[in-house]
């Protein structure tokens, strides 16, 4: 994975700095090992897998609950997608397979999408997208985090829910560079942005149960 060499400086109000990074198809997500048992998988399976990235493969056995109680072999991949060389944001995908066979699909298989690959917004103006949204009074984030560094990474965002055929424009992931964390951390908060700069959708890092 390749990460800005340094720090996009905002204005000077923002008091802050965010860095593009850049999550390639080719940068591994499993071990060799893993790798080689999902490729095949696929590859059995008919699938195709060119444009997946590996996230994590599980193994192990299923029984069923009732007579005869077979039992089976499990593997279970998750998948990030790649089209036109960028991730898909929200659409990560994983895979279930009974004794090599496929079982179950969760997500949407998406293949393809007649978007360009070029970003609009600039690293300044999602500094201070992401800063306002975290300074609301309702967006239930721990003080202090918009002095912190941000990170953004560039791909698309499919619009649509798992039921209905894609909709995808292209957007920005935007959350908090925590130092003492390993990329890719996947934390909170986190913003999704329209490359437009409209809000999709906003998380906060703090729980309240009433």
């Amino acid at each position: 994975m390749v990460t800005a060499a340094s720090c996009s400086r905002s204005t000077p109000d923002d008091h802050g700095c965010i860095e593009r990074t850049v999550i390639k198809l080719s940068d591994p997500g499993t071990n060799p090992a893993q790798t080689k048992t999902a490729d095949s998988l696929f590859d059995v399976n008919h699938i195709d897998h060119h444009h997946y990235r590996y996230l994590v493969l599980q193994a192990d056995t299923f029984k069923t609950q009732y007579p005869p109680y077979t039992q089976y072999d499990q593997k279970m991949v998750g998948v990030s997608q790649y089209v036109n060389g960028l991730r898909i944001l929200n659409s990560d995908v994983y895979y279930i397979f009974w004794n090599g066979a496929t079982h179950y699909i969760s997500g949407k298989p998406i293949q393809n999408a007649s978007l360009d690959t070029v970003p609009y917004l600039s690293l300044r103006r999602l500094r201070t997208l992401f800063t306002n949204e975290l300074n609301k009074p309702s967006a239930s984030v721990t003080p202090g985090l918009s002095d912190s560094c941000y990170k953004a990474e560039f791909g698309y965002y499919d619009l649509a829910d798992n039921q209905t055929a894609p909709n995808l424009v292209k957007a920005w992931r935007v959350t908090v560079m925590f130092s003492n964390l390993a990329y890719p951390y996947d934390g909170y908060p986190v913003a999704y942005f329209n490359d437009n700069g409209q809000l999709i959708s906003f998380s906060g890092n703090i729980i309240s149960i009433d």
